[in-house]
C-alpha cells in the first residue's frame, strides 16, 4: 500500500477513509473492505486539480458493488436539457451526454479503471428507455425512496442507505459557501418538460429541464 509521501512523488491519488481510518488505501482496498459504514468520506483530486469528497451512500447494490455520491455539488449550476423538455429521460439528456461526459474525463485514472458500468432504465411516457453509464447522478428512488410520483420513472432502482432523512440530503454549492437545489436524473412522469431535484431543505419538487441546478453524481465499484 502506498504512503502519503510515495503518492506525492508518483503523483497518484491516495484516497483518505476519513470516518473508517487514518490510513492511506487503494480504491482497491476500498472496493474490498466488508462493512463499510455508511456516510464514510474519502477524498480525491480531479485532472483540473479540484478535490471532491464523496460518501459511501450503500452497500451491496446494482450486482454487490459499493455506490458513493459527491457529498457536495462538483459544479457551477448546469441545466437537465437546453430545451424545455424530458423527452427520452435520463437517456438523452443533456446532463448525461454532456456534462457527465465532461466529469468523466477529469476523473483520475485508477479511479475510472475500476468503476463498474451500470445499467440505467426508465419508464417516460409509455416508453422504455435505458443506458450503460459509469457515472450518473442520483434517482428520485435512490436519494428519496421508492414510493411517491417522482419514482414513477425510476426501473430496478434501490433506496440509498446515506439519503435517510431530508438533512442527509442537503448539499452546499460547489463553492461550498451555501446549500443549493441539485438535480436528480427522474423525470417527471406528468410532464412533458420536468425532472424531480432536492432543495435547500433536503425535500424534493420538480422544474423545467432547462432550469439550472446543481450537479452531484455518483458510481459503482
Amino acid at each position: 500500500m502506498k504512503t502519503n509521501e510515495t503518492a506525492k512523488k508518483t503523483g497518484e491519488n491516495v484516497l483518505q477513509l476519513r470516518v473508517v481510518t487514518a490510513r492511506s488505501a487503494t480504491w482497491e482496498d476500498i472496493r474490498d473492505m466488508e462493512n463499510l459504514p455508511i456516510g464514510s468520506e474519502l477524498e480525491i483530486v480531479l485532472k483540473d486539480g479540484s478535490t471532491v469528497v464523496f460518501q459511501l451512500a450503500a452497500n451491496d447494490v446494482y450486482g454487490g458493488h459499493k455506490a458513493f455520491v459527491s457529498k457536495d455539488c462538483v459544479l457551477d449550476e448546469a441545466p437537465m436539457n437546453h430545451e424545455w423538455t424530458n423527452d427520452g429521460g435520463w437517456v438523452e439528456s443533456d446532463m448525461r451526454n454532456r456534462t457527465m461526459k465532461k466529469l468523466l474525463e477529469l476523473l483520475p485514472d485508477e479511479l475510472r479503471e475500476i468503476i463498474v458500468p451500470r445499467q440505467i432504465r426508465q419508464n417516460i411516457h409509455d416508453k422504455k428507455v435505458g443506458s450503460e453509464d459509469l457515472i450518473w447522478i442520483p434517482s428520485y428512488t435512490e436519494a428519496v425512496g421508492p414510493n411517491g410520483w417522482g419514482a414513477r420513472a425510476d426501473v430496478d432502482d434501490v433506496h440509498f442507505p446515506l439519503f435517510d432523512s431530508e438533512r442527509a440530503r442537503v448539499k452546499q454549492d460547489r463553492a461550498g459557501k451555501e446549500t443549493t437545489w441539485w438535480w436528480l436524473r427522474s423525470p417527471n412522469t406528468g410532464s412533458t418538460t420536468a425532472f424531480y431535484f432536492i432543495t435547500t431543505s433536503g425535500s424534493s419538487i420538480n422544474a423545467s429541464a432547462n432550469y439550472s441546478c446543481g450537479v452531484a453524481f455518483g458510481f459503482l465499484i
